[in-house]
């Protein structure tokens, strides 16, 4: 298990794990994934 406070370029790695998955099940790259899902926590702030 993971520290859940960790993030990478300001994302949670609990998120970059969903998102990972939505880029495997979308077929686009995590980029496009991230540039369409990932800005929504990483703006929260």
């Amino acid at each position: 298990m993971t520290d859940p406070d960790v993030t990478i370029d300001g994302i949670p790695y609990a998120e970059l794990i969903d998102l990972g998955t939505i880029a495997k099940s979308e077929g686009i790259s995590y980029e496009e994934v991230i540039d369409r899902f990932g800005s929504q926590s990483s703006n929260a702030g």
